[in-house]
């Protein structure tokens, strides 16, 4: 198997397993008030991150995969890190 191709399973296998997941059910419980609302919002999240892949492939496509996969992992850790902060944000500068 050449190393583009294991490189490229390993970051979809790194990508799609977020070992936050069961800190973020209990989180959002406890925004929400209901372990329902909480899958159902993570539910949706995938859903959304399905559809999503279409314009990805299509900005891959323009500027190339590696600099995609690069700006997917920014934008990811950006992501993590204002759910994060999320709670206390409105505190914290107000």
């Amino acid at each position: 198997m050449p190393k583009n191709i294991r490189l490229l399973y390993i970051i979809s296998f790194l990508s799609s397993f977020r070992f936050f997941t069961p800190f973020l059910v209990i989180y959002f419980a406890q925004v929400t008030g209901s372990y329902a609302q909480a899958a159902t919002l993570l539910a949706f999240d995938s859903l959304f991150q399905a559809i999503l892949e279409i314009p990805t492939g299509i900005f891959s496509d323009f500027i190339g995969r590696k600099s995609t996969t690069i700006l997917a992992g920014i934008a990811g850790v950006i992501c993590v890190s204002f759910w994060a902060i999320g709670g206390d944000f409105g505190r914290s500068f107000f």
